[in-house]
């Protein structure tokens, strides 16, 4: 995830971890976020697992959620107040055979990042 910083949508990350949905983030280190060490700090206390992003590309700038390995919400939507707010973003949800292939991609990505250590945070 490039940028997640609105408060609604963290918010609503940690209901739903609350309720036990398995959430997974993989977080952009490279991006200038005041808050980013604390934002994570934020989740992992509230049980949502993270990773931070490889170093294989200059930036990891997608932005995809995928909701129950069943629809997958793809965009250019940051999860900032300004971008939800104030852009001009767009979003698509796709379901289906399609939905296999971003899970795949996901796991890759998951599984080449970079564990999130609480104690270098």
């Amino acid at each position: 995830m490039y940028i997640l910083t609105d408060k609604d949508v963290l918010n609503e990350l940690v209901n739903a971890a609350q309720r036990g949905v398995k959430i997974r983030i993989i977080l952009e280190y490279r991006v200038e976020i005041k808050d980013l060490l604390k934002i994570a700090r934020y989740l992992d206390r509230e049980n949502i697992q993270l990773r931070w992003s490889q170093d294989k590309y200059k930036l990891t700038h997608s932005k995809m959620m995928i909701i129950d390995k069943k629809k997958v919400l793809i965009g250019s939507i940051n999860f900032s107040k300004s971008a939800l707010e104030n852009n001009r973003e767009v979003g698509i949800i796709v379901e289906g055979e399609i939905v296999k292939e971003y899970l795949n991609e996901f796991e890759k990505d998951w599984q080449n990042s970079v564990p999130y250590m609480k104690e270098l945070s």
